[in-house]
């Protein structure tokens, strides 16, 4: 069994993996602020349904990070379905946005950072803190 990458190469691979995000403007739906159950930071919970092309690429980012670097990794986008049968992606950012953003309000954005970090080791080894702008 091969040994798992060094921190520093984990940390290099995700800012890799998530260079594509980078500048990349999406439209979605703001499900509101929920403190993440594993640091209690508070997140903007952005919802993107998979008819919008920006899913396509946060599903190839997703499945990336899970079958190199492991589950072990937060990334910041989960994925879920919802009440008509139909795939969502939510990427959580960090909420720190200069304009007000309104529960449910469908606005257009744009990625700013994808910032790697070290996990608490309890249940996340690593993370990525994905930054937005309203544009």
């Amino acid at each position: 069994m091969a040994a798992a990458p060094a921190p520093i190469d984990i940390m290099t691979n995700l800012q890799d993996i998530y260079k594509p995000l980078l500048q990349m403007e999406f439209q979605a739906t703001c499900q509101g602020v929920v403190n993440m159950r594993q640091t209690g930071n508070p997140r903007y919970l952005l919802v993107i349904g998979q008819e919008n092309p920006f899913a396509e690429t946060l599903a190839a980012i997703s499945n990336t990070v899970l079958q190199t670097l492991g589950p072990r990794v937060w990334k910041g986008i989960t994925c879920q379905v919802n009440s008509f049968g139909n795939t969502e992606y939510v990427l959580w950012v960090d909420p720190n946005l200069k304009k007000e953003i309104v529960e449910q309000s469908t606005l257009n954005f744009r990625v700013d950072q994808c910032t790697p970090f070290l996990g608490n080791g309890i249940e996340f080894s690593h993370g990525v803190s994905i930054k937005v702008s309203v544009i």
